[in-house]
C-alpha cells in the first residue's frame, strides 16, 4: 500500500500502514479475490465485496479496483457507502427476525407495538397473544427437530392468511404476538380465527401427521390499556384463559374472569421452585381387598404448601404443570421419593403412582424409570403406574409401546379414571392392564343417577371377563361399600377406609396389616 485518501483513512484507520502489504490488511478471502482479478481480469475496473477489520471494527466494504499502472503499483478506490447501506440492511433483518419462521422477533415487537400505538389514535388496536398448544410435548416425544418443522409449516400457513395492516410475530419458542387495527370487533374474531385455523391444521412429521391448536387472547387498545406492558399482560391472562378451555376458541381480556389466569400465572412461578424449597410433599392413601379385607398397598398423592400461596389443591397446580412442562420434573421427584419411602415399607406392600401423559411419553421414560428403581432398591413388582386414558387416544401406538418396556421391567400397569374417556374395548386387549380403576364420580353419583350404576356394574363385569381386577376409588359411605362388595368389585380405596397418611405412618399400617389408624394425629387429607 503506498497511499491513502482521507476518507479510506477514516474507514480503515489503516494510514499507518502505508508501506505494507495490501495483503495482510485484507479479512477472509476478499484480499485474495481482489489481488486474483486484477491479475487475470481485462476489466480495469473490478469491484469485489468483502469484510475489514480494523481496531477491532469490522465494516462490511466493496473494494472498486481500479488497475492503472503506476510503476509496480495499484490505486484501489474504497466503496464505504454502497456496502455499508447493505450491510446495515442485511444485519438489522437478522437482529429484528426470528431465523427458523423469518416473522419479526422480539426486538421488532419492541419497535413495532409503540409505533402502532402511537399511530392508532383514537382508532382500535388488537393485541393478540398466541400460545401454540403441546408444544413442549412435541419436542420432549418427537424431537427438536419435529418442533421446529411443526413452528415451520404453521407460522408459514398463518403468513400466507395475513392481509395489509395485520402483524404477526415470533417472541419465543411456542410464543407469538400479532396486531390488527379494526374499526368493529368482528375483524378481530375474523383474524383470531384465521389464525386458530392455521394452527389447528395437521402437520407433516416424516411418516406421521400431528394436529396442534392455539390458545389466543385478546386486549384491545384503548379499552383494555393505553401502554404495551398493560396491553401484553392482558392479552396473556386472556390467553391463559383460553388455554384451559383447551377447545382452539380465543378469549378477550376481561378483568373479573381473567384473575383466575393470574392465579394460573403464580402457580407456575411457584411450581419452578417448588421442589428446590423443599414445598412438595407426597402422601398415601389405603388400597384394600375387598374380598379378603387386607392392606394391599398405597397411592401416592402430591401434596403443595407455597410459600405465598399457601396449600395448592392438585386438582389446581397439576393442569399448570403440564401445560408449562414443569409436570416432567415434578413427575420425576415423584417417582424418585415414592420408590425411596416405599422400600421403607414391608414387603410386599406396594406403591401406586400416577404419571402424567406428558412425561410417560418421552423417549426415555423406561430408561429413567429403571435408573430410579435401580437408585432406590424398590423391587419392581412394588411399584405400579397409573395412566389416564386420555393417554391413549392421541398416540395410542406409541403410549403402547412405552407401556410394554415398563411391563418388561416387572412394574404393574393400572388404568386409571376408567369411564370417563374415550378407550375402547380393543385397548384393554391390545395391552394386558394389570389394574382398572373406576372413577370416583361414579361412585359419587351411585343411587343418584342410574346410569352411574349400569358403568360401574358393566366396568366391574368387563374386568372378571378379562382376568383384570378392578379397583373403585372415592368410597367414602357404607352404602358404596356395600353395593361394591355385592358386585364383587376387588379392591377399593377411599375415606371410608383411610385418609391419606405420611410415609411413617403407612409404613406403621403396613406393619400392622390394617388400613385404620384408629384417630393418629399423622392422618391428612
Amino acid at each position: 500500500m503506498l497511499a491513502t485518501n482521507r476518507v479510506a483513512r477514516g474507514t480503515t484507520r489503516y494510514s499507518q500502514y502505508a508501506g505494507m502489504a495490501a495483503l495482510i490488511l485484507g479479512i477472509g478471502m476478499m484480499h485474495f479475490t481482489a489481488m486474483g482479478a486484477i491479475q487475470i481480469t481485462p476489466d480495469p475496473r473490478v469491484i469485489v465485496p468483502g469484510q475489514l477489520m480494523s481496531d477491532s471494527v469490522l465494516a462490511m466494504l466493496v473494494i472498486a479496483v481500479t488497475v492503472l499502472v503506476v510503476v509496480l503499483g495499484a490505486v484501489t478506490h474504497l466503496a464505504e457507502e454502497q456496502g455499508q447501506q447493505d450491510a446495515v440492511a442485511h444485519y438489522r433483518h437478522l437482529a429484528m427476525h426470528d431465523p427458523l419462521t423469518g416473522l419479526p422477533n422480539r426486538a421488532a415487537v419492541r419497535d413495532e407495538l409503540p409505533m402502532r400505538l402511537k399511530q392508532a389514535g383514537g382508532t382500535s388496536l388488537a393485541l393478540i397473544a398466541i400460545d401454540l398448544n403441546r408444544f413442549k410435548e412435541i419436542n420432549d416425544v418427537y424431537g427438536h427437530a419435529a418442533g421446529d418443522a411443526v413452528l415451520s409449516q404453521t407460522t408459514a400457513r398463518v403468513r400466507t392468511a395475513l392481509i395489509e395492516g395485520e402483524f404477526f410475530a415470533r417472541i419465543g419458542g411456542d410464543e407469538f404476538i400479532a396486531v390488527k387495527p379494526f374499526t368493529r370487533e368482528n375483524e378481530v374474531e375474523e383474524f383470531a380465527a384465521r389464525i386458530s385455523d392455521a394452527f389447528s391444521r395437521p402437520n407433516e412429521l416424516g411418516k406421521g401427521r400431528f394436529s396442534t391448536s392455539a390458545s389466543i387472547g385478546i386486549s384491545v387498545y384503548p379499552k383494555d390499556g393505553d401502554s404495551v406492558d398493560e396491553l401484553t399482560t392482558r392479552a396473556d391472562l386472556a390467553m391463559y384463559r383460553s388455554k384451559k378451555l383447551q377447545d382452539g376458541s380465543w378469549c378477550w381480556y376481561d378483568a373479573d374472569a381473567d384473575e383466575d389466569g393470574r392465579r394460573r400465572g403464580q402457580i407456575a412461578i411457584g411450581l419452578r421452585s417448588a421442589i428446590a424449597d423443599g414445598a412438595l410433599r407426597l402422601v398415601y392413601q389405603p388400597q384394600i381387598s375387598m374380598k379378603k379385607r387386607e392392606l394391599l398397598g398405597f397411592e401416592a398423592l402430591l401434596r403443595w404448601s407455597s410459600p405465598q400461596l399457601g396449600d395448592v389443591s392438585p386438582a389446581e397446580f397439576i393442569p399448570v404443570a403440564e401445560q408449562t412442562g414443569i409436570i416432567v420434573e415434578i413427575g420425576d421427584w415423584v417417582l424418585m421419593q415414592a420408590c425411596h419411602e416405599a422400600t421403607q415399607w414391608p414387603a410386599p406392600t406396594g406403591v401406586a403412582v400416577n404419571v402424567s401423559p406428558v412425561q410417560l411419553m418421552r423417549p426415555n421414560f423406561a430408561e429413567r424409570l429403571t435408573e430410579i428403581l435401580d437408585e432406590t432398591g424398590l423391587a419392581p413388582t412394588r411399584l405400579e403406574i397409573e395412566i389416564t386414558e386420555t393417554m391413549l387416544i392421541d398416540n395410542p401406538g406409541q403410549a403402547l409401546l412405552v407401556l410394554r418396556k415398563i411391563k418388561a421391567l416387572g412394574v404393574r400397569v393400572a388404568m386409571d379414571d376408567f369411564g370417563t374417556g374415550y378407550s375402547s374395548l380393543s385397548t384393554l386387549f391390545s395391552f394386558p392392564f394389570d389394574k382398572i380403576k373406576v372413577d370416583r364420580s361414579f361412585l359419587n353419583a351411585l343411587g343418584r343417577q342410574a346410569q352411574a350404576t349400569s358403568v360401574i356394574e358393566t366396568v366391574i363385569e368387563l374386568g372378571h371377563k378379562l382376568s383384570i381386577p378392578v379397583l373403585a376409588e372415592g368410597v367414602e359411605t357404607d352404602f358404596q361399600a356395600a353395593f361394591l362388595k355385592d358386585r364383587r368389585c376387588d379392591e377399593a380405596q377411599g375415606f371410608l377406609y383411610g385418609r391419606p397418611v405420611d410415609s411413617s405412618t403407612a409404613h406403621a399400617l403396613a406393619l400392622s396389616g390394617t388400613w385404620q389408624d384408629d384417630g393418629d394425629a399423622k392422618l391428612s387429607a
